[in-house]
């Protein structure tokens, strides 16, 4: 039988290579590492700085683990079969554990998160850049929306994950120097750090925003598959994507800090990490953030659009079972790029609304509950009820900022159906994965 470049050969001539954990950890990087860290010292500014921090980092725990437990639990569905497409692994596996229908829904849900994420970058570099350039956000769409149509022929897994790479070794970079220049510019002894009265909805908004920056269950898959296709060890890839997820939150908790360094003069506004930067005295700063920003969004537009042709292959074989053509699969990723232009161009939402939605709608289902779910199918049938009762309890703890979103935060009618329709929907994927006779039927735990 063909060897499958997800099941490569294990033997003694092919031993365990190293860099496992730095292909983890760049991998995670360039998930998660990206413009998000303007845009949420915004999100917790009602906050204390301790409360925030906590928040942060208190996330970044919980979704290092999820992400260890969702890549371990795909390197050990590879390892029980002999040949998988190479689109295809992400849903066999998740209709392999938890059911056809869970997971039709569960990749649905993934497709929509990246489709989002897309709409969010595309939107914030279609504006700034038509504001700067002079010229139409539609324009700058298009532009986009070919590059991502003549990409899509030779799209694979192989091309993703090295687009990835090639993005988290400029990211780092960049991102790197932005930083340390923003700390020798500020005064960190003077972080404004007023006392402020604790409520509910700046906590829910904390969680909901560290949440979206800090999912990247994606580019936890591709590093399996990388890990795999390259024969290393599997342990250290996974200790490299926990390492990554930490590091990114630590960063990300560093931006609220430098955030709160820059003093605002009286009778000025400046809510987002960008705006501040523009406060200091030094144009060259501002105009670095400013074109990092574009850049990076940029970049992760074009990345995210080839994992969305991916996904959409994905979700097409699973639903009709049937191959499609690869220009059909990239019809969702342009489709969102034209109109996340047309929003920019007429001034509606934005990649701030893109976030807010990702953290409350999307996430806890796929950051938590997805993994906490295989885990317990993968779990060895015994003691099944309290199994169940754990897994059903952990599984809500995710789920309760999206359900205080929709009893304090978000008071609309649309707000509240959309809540509503994913928490049904996540009731019937945990209802049908929850059930006895899955267990006997998925293994025991490795």
């Amino acid at each position: 039988m063909q060897q499958s470049l997800l099941s490569p050969p294990r033997t003694e001539e092919n031993a365990e290579r190293p860099g496992g954990g730095v292909l983890g950890f760049l991998l995670t990087l360039a998930s998660l590492l990206g413009g998000g860290i303007f845009f949420l010292p915004e999100a917790v500014e009602s906050l204390s700085l301790g409360g925030a921090l906590a928040i942060i980092l208190g996330c970044g725990i919980a979704f290092a683990l999820t992400t260890v437990v969702f890549a371990a639990a795909l390197d050990r569905y590879l390892d029980s079969v002999d040949d998988v497409g190479s689109s295809n692994f992400i849903g066999s596996m998740l209709e392999a554990r938890l059911g056809r229908r869970p997971a039709r829904l569960i990749g649905f849900f993934m497709l929509a998160q990246s489709l989002l994420l897309l709409y969010g970058y595309v939107h914030e570099v279609t504006g700034r850049s038509a504001s700067v350039l002079g010229t139409s956000a539609l324009a700058i769409a298009a532009v986009l929306a070919l590059i991502v149509f003549a990409q899509q022929r030779g799209t694979s897994i192989t091309a993703s994950i090295n687009s990835a790479l090639v993005l988290a070794a400029l990211n780092a970079i960049a991102l790197g120097a932005l930083l340390i220049l923003v700390n020798r510019t500020v005064d960190i002894g003077a972080v404004s750090t007023p006392p402020r009265p604790l409520s509910v909805a700046p906590v829910v908004m904390g969680i909901s925003f560290s949440f979206s920056l800090l999912y990247g269950h994606i580019g936890a898959a591709s590093a399996v598959v990388a890990g795999r296709e390259r024969s290393m060890s599997r342990r250290r890839v996974h200790g490299g994507l926990a390492a990554g997820v930490m590091i990114v939150s630590m960063v990300l908790a560093a931006t609220v800090v430098l955030h709160r360094s820059i003093p605002v003069p009286n009778g000025q506004t400046a809510s987002s990490f960008l705006d501040r930067l523009e406060l200091l005295d030094s144009p060259v700063l501002a105009i670095f953030a400013g074109l990092y920003l574009v850049g990076q969004l940029t970049l992760q537009a074009i990345h995210t659009s080839l994992g969305i042709t991916l996904l959409s292959r994905d979700w097409l074989a699973n639903s009709r079972g049937i191959t499609h053509p690869p220009s059909l699969a990239a019809i969702p990723a342009i489709a969102v790029i034209m109109s996340a232009g047309l929003s920019a161009h007429i001034g509606f939402g934005g990649y701030e609304t893109a976030l807010a939605l990702s953290g409350v709608i999307l996430v806890p289902l796929l950051g938590g509950c997805v993994p906490v779910l295989i885990r317990y199918q993968e779990a060895q049938p015994v003691r099944v009820q309290d199994l169940r009762v754990l897994a059903a309890m952990t599984s809500v703890v995710f789920l309760l900022p999206t359900i205080a979103h929709g009893l304090v935060v978000w008071p609309g009618l649309l707000h509240r159906s959309l809540i509503g329709l994913t928490l049904v929907l996540t009731t019937t994927i945990m209802t049908e994965s929850l059930k006895d006779s899955a267990v006997g039927r998925l293994g025991r735990f490795v």
